[in-house]
């Protein structure tokens, strides 16, 4: 008998412990419990200084890839020598394309790009390092949003994720808009989740959400409207169908919108003034009438980017789908309940749950709403479910675009840290089976590229590109083979030790991607046509090549935006995207406006709409001596050919033939600075 009595005394002792110990890891209501997974440390081996490792390298390689490939149109070339003119013209409020008005987009890339010329001289990798930039930051601020949100080990693989992310990882190292823009929506998105975390202080949410409206000022700067009407959509349909309207509460509008005026309204202003017709141009045109037709010839199916999803989402693409189905069906920040009785719904779900899971414990047990802490009860339509407003970030901006009447592939890449954050969720709440679903499908990449990449030589459409695909293949195969080996290993990883096996697939999958990157550039280089850089450079009679150190961009321009002191250079039915940087020289349009065609309406002094007035005053500058240089298609040049115009060959490929009217005047040999590789 004594000896029962001792045992219910232990109990009872245990059972008070358990409640002071319960006591005392219960956080007050302004605090959300301690994620178990923020608590335990990575997998044993990723210590501190192994981590501190593993981001110099990555950094060190991230970095190198922006100056290891030529500037390929028609983005790269277009947005580097739009900063160049910047900075020649010293005109930073009107943006201008071959000295021409060009108002399709703003000017916050053009800005960033004209200041690193300023500061470090004309350059490929000072060309792209915005972009680099922009999708570094994405990476970090998934990272942080993922730790203060959900815990760090969630963080932690959401930032391997993104990096890892072939889209992401590849249009970091291309000078396009959609990485500024997806930089600055990110901003967007991590104000928000950060700001609307349960455990937020007053002064953190205000703070955070003034990050989320300048994110979205510097979105509209980067590429438009879209930079507010996305977010602003994505709002209304998270708070519709969670039905947290209190969240409306929380924006700080009045600030908000403050914030956001002062960074936007200066410049739309500013051009407004200088140039009338820009306001109409750019918000019906360049919005409205991109979205509801294909004036820009650039429509697609409704599943044009599903395969571009897939694609880019490699090495992850085997989680995908589960971490858009967790988080559509079940809420993520769920309120614990502590108390209350042992009838309520939500206790009996954690209690029929699989506790023995380590990552379920982790999302149900980790950063919560305890707003309802000791009630007993948990109001899930009043509690901010970040998981839900990933989900619908994503959903929505792939449906918004999916039904656009312009389609590019680069327009979904906002998408992408949204995904990353939801898939590290996944990765965190599954067994190790979803870890091998992706490493499986990295490893059928592999084995497809290595079964295919022999034939890639078949995608020439000439003699001339035949070599230049040859070249690509052993890119490809060290990349598949490089993605094959990393699946390999992870699946063996996974089941011993997670963290190393996500991180394994991780690093073969940033790399192969940056090996298919750089394999590119002899295709790149003919798509540029920067081979013909000396040739034209001799015919100038100027030295500098594309590697031009830091000072003025270009020589003085006349109102053409031609530099008075060197040859005009003619483009004939068609215009080079990338030589006009790469020579520092604009080009007179004839015949074909391209997509300078709004700024030739108002400046149409500044082309040659007639073919005929061009060989007109082409023939002339010959007769009296004057040098011209001319860029066409082969099929242009054989029409002026039979058409008996003066002209001497000086650099051909099946793309283009430059020639010059300087008839039977051998050129000095070019001492260019050109970048050769």
């Amino acid at each position: 008998m004594s000896g029962k009595l001792e045992q219910i005394r232990m109990q009872q002792k245990d059972g008070r412990g358990a409640a002071r110990d319960a006591k005392r890891e219960a956080p007050s209501a302004n605090n959300s419990l301690p994620s178990l997974a923020a608590r335990e440390p990575l997998a044993p081996g990723l210590t501190p200084v192994v981590v501190l490792i593993l981001v110099v390298v990555f950094l060190l390689l991230w970095f190198y890839a922006l100056d290891a490939r030529t500037l390929v149109p028609t983005d790269e070339g277009r947005y580097a020598e739009m900063a160049r003119e910047m900075v020649a013209s010293g005109d930073w409020i009107t943006p201008r394309l071959n000295g021409i008005k060009y108002f399709e987009k703003p000017p916050l890339q053009n800005w960033a790009n004209a200041l690193t010329f300023e500061l470090f001289g004309l350059g490929e990798w000072q060309a792209r390092l915005w972009t680099g930039l922009c999708g570094l930051l994405g990476i970090g601020l998934v990272y942080y949003a993922g730790r203060k949100v959900f815990d760090a080990r969630t963080g932690w693989t959401a930032a391997l994720v993104l990096a890892s992310s072939f889209f992401w990882a590849a249009l970091g190292h291309v000078n396009t808009l959609d990485m500024g823009l997806s930089g600055m929506m990110t901003i967007t998105l991590a104000g928000l989740l950060l700001a609307q975390r349960p455990d937020a202080a007053s002064a953190a949410r205000r703070n955070w959400m003034l990050v989320c409206w300048a994110g979205m000022a510097l979105a509209v700067l980067s590429k438009g409207l879209i930079g507010i009407v996305l977010p602003g959509a994505v709002l209304v349909l998270y708070t519709v169908w969670s039905r947290d309207w209190a969240l409306w509460k929380r924006l700080h509008l009045v600030a908000g919108a403050a914030v956001f005026l002062l960074i936007t309204a200066p410049w739309f202003v500013a051009v407004s003034m200088r140039n009338p017709e820009f306001a109409h141009f750019f918000f019906i045109h360049e919005h409205l009438q991109r979205f509801t037709s294909k004036v820009h010839n650039r429509a697609g199916p409704w599943y044009y980017f599903i395969p571009i999803l897939a694609l880019g989402m490699a090495p992850w693409l085997g989680v995908l789908v589960q971490s858009l189905w967790r988080a559509a069906a079940k809420p993520a920040s769920i309120g614990l309940v502590v108390g209350g009785n042992n009838s309520d719904p939500l206790r009996t779900d954690l209690r029929n749950a699989d506790l023995r899971n380590a990552d379920l414990r982790q999302a149900d047990l980790g950063k919560t709403d305890l707003r309802h802490a000791g009630q007993g009860h948990v109001d899930l339509h009043n509690t901010f479910q970040p998981d839900r407003l990933l989900l619908v970030w994503a959903a929505f901006i792939f449906f918004f675009f999916s039904i656009s009447g312009s389609k590019l592939p680069s327009y979904i890449l906002p998408i992408f840290p949204a995904l990353a954050l939801l898939i590290a969720r996944s990765l965190q709440l599954s067994s190790r089976r979803a870890i091998e679903i992706c490493a499986w499908l990295t490893a059928l990449f592999g084995v497809l590229g290595l079964a295919l990449a022999s034939r890639m030589p078949l995608l020439a459409k000439d003699d001339y590109s035949a070599p230049l695909y040859q070249a690509y293949v052993p890119w490809v195969l060290a990349a598949s083979a490089l993605a094959l080996v990393a699946s390999l290993v992870s699946l063996w990883l996974a089941r011993r030790q997670r963290d190393w096996s996500i991180l394994a697939l991780a690093v073969g999958g940033f790399v192969a991607g940056q090996l298919l990157m750089l394999g590119h550039e002899p295709l790149g280089r003919f798509a540029a046509g920067t081979l013909h850089v000396p040739a034209i450079q001799a015919e100038m009679g100027s030295r500098r090549g594309p590697q031009a150190g830091p000072g003025p961009a270009s020589q003085p321009t006349s109102q053409a935006g031609v530099p008075e002191t060197q040859t005009p250079i003619y483009a004939v039915g068609r215009y080079e995207q990338s030589l006009p940087f790469y020579l520092r020289h604009t080009f007179i349009l004839v015949e074909h406006a391209d997509e300078m065609e709004f700024g030739l309406e108002q400046q149409p002094e500044l082309w040659i709409p007639k073919r005929a007035e061009f060989v007109k005053k082409w023939t002339a500058d010959h007769d009296a001596g004057r040098k011209d240089i001319a860029i066409m298609s082969p099929d242009d040049y054989a029409a002026l050919l039979a058409a008996k115009v003066p002209m001497r060959v000086i650099g051909q490929d099946p793309r283009r033939v430059i020639v010059t009217n300087a008839v039977g005047v051998a050129a000095a040999p070019a001492q260019s600075e050109s970048k050769t590789r």
